[in-house]
């Protein structure tokens, strides 16, 4: 794994733990974080199988 996709899943373990605190206190703030955290790990396998980054939600979407 590539220093930068490794950068990207940490950033998704990040959000995803927020989601799990947020989960009862917050519960909309919780779905963003989660969001966030697929996002981030999409970017991960994008960037492992093309060596592009995405730098918008439909960049990722896209490929």
């Amino acid at each position: 794994m590539t220093p930068e996709a490794a950068r990207f899943l940490a950033k998704a373990r990040e959000c995803l733990a927020d989601a799990v605190l947020y989960q009862l206190l917050v519960p909309r703030i919780a779905g963003r974080e989660a969001y966030l955290a697929a996002f981030h790990a999409a970017e991960a396998l994008f960037y492992e199988r093309t060596g592009n980054i995405a730098k918008t939600h439909r960049g990722v979407g896209a490929r």
